[in-house]
C-alpha cells in the first residue's frame, strides 16, 4: 500500500498534549530526612536567637564603653562593631549545626543503593529475550 499523508500543526500552545501531561512532580523523602530537616530548622533558629542575644549583650557592652580609650569605639563605628559581632557569633555558633550528618546520610544512601543493585537475588530474567535485568535504584 502506498499512501501519502500531509499534516499541518495548527496549535501548539498550553493545551497541547505534552504540556497537559507534564503534571507536577512530587519528590519522595524518607521519614529520616523529614525528621532531620525539622531538627536542622530548629537548630538554625536557635543559632539566630543566640546570635541576637549575644549581639544585644555586645551592644550593651559597646554602648557602655564608648568613651573608654582602650576600646576606641566611636559613635560612627558602633553600628559596624555590632554588625560584625553578629556575623562573628553566627560563624562561631554554626558549628552547633551538624552538617556532616546530612553528608553521611547521603553517602550511606549511595552505598546502600549500590549494594541493592549488586544483589544477585534482585536480578530478573526477561521472558522474551532471556536477558538479565538488574535492579536499578
Amino acid at each position: 500500500m502506498n499512501c501519502k499523508m500531509l499534516a499541518i500543526v495548527v496549535y501548539t500552545g498550553k493545551d497541547s498534549k505534552i504540556i497537559l501531561n507534564q503534571g507536577h512532580y512530587s519528590y519522595k523523602h524518607s521519614s529520616i530526612e523529614k525528621t532531620l530537616n525539622k531538627i536542622f530548622l530548629i537548630q538554625i533558629l536557635q543559632v539566630f536567637v543566640l546570635c541576637a542575644i549575644f549581639t544585644l549583650c555586645g551592644y550593651g557592652f559597646v554602648s557602655e564603653q564608648k568613651n573608654s580609650p582602650q576600646y576606641n569605639i566611636s559613635e560612627q563605628s558602633a553600628s559596624r562593631v555590632v554588625g560584625f559581632s553578629f556575623l562573628s557569633f553566627f560563624l562561631m555558633l554554626m558549628r552547633l549545626v551538624p552538617l556532616d550528618l546530612i553528608i553521611n546520610n547521603e553517602i550511606g544512601k549511595i552505598v546502600v543503593s549500590k549494594f541493592i543493585e549488586a544483589d544477585a537475588e534482585m536480578i530478573k530474567i526477561d521472558d522474551e529475550t532471556g536477558d538479565l535485568i538488574k535492579c536499578k535504584v
